[in-house]
């Protein structure tokens, strides 16, 4: 499962909720979230973090191949798109 924006305050709750039952994979440029929210799935052999932005296509092209489905937590407040899947 991939998350973006994995390390936020969302997006760190669905990582929580997810990780006992799927391998999880997040992509986080880290510039509104913490590794703070992520420190319990450091170690766990089913986490992956990948520091990078969704506009970064190579970035996204190894998230995608990491995971098999995607949870979207991503915002973009500069950009006024607000997206949630």
């Amino acid at each position: 499962m991939l998350v973006t924006g994995g390390a936020g305050l969302l997006g760190s709750h669905i990582v929580d909720r997810l990780i006992d039952t799927h391998e999880v994979v997040v992509l986080d440029d880290l510039s509104t979230g913490s590794m703070d929210n992520l420190a319990i799935h450091v170690d766990n052999k089913r986490f992956t973090f990948i520091e990078g932005r969704i506009s970064s296509e190579a970035i996204v092209k190894e998230a995608i191949e990491r995971s098999k489905q995607l949870v979207q937590s991503t915002t973009y407040l500069d950009n006024s798109i607000v997206g949630f899947i």
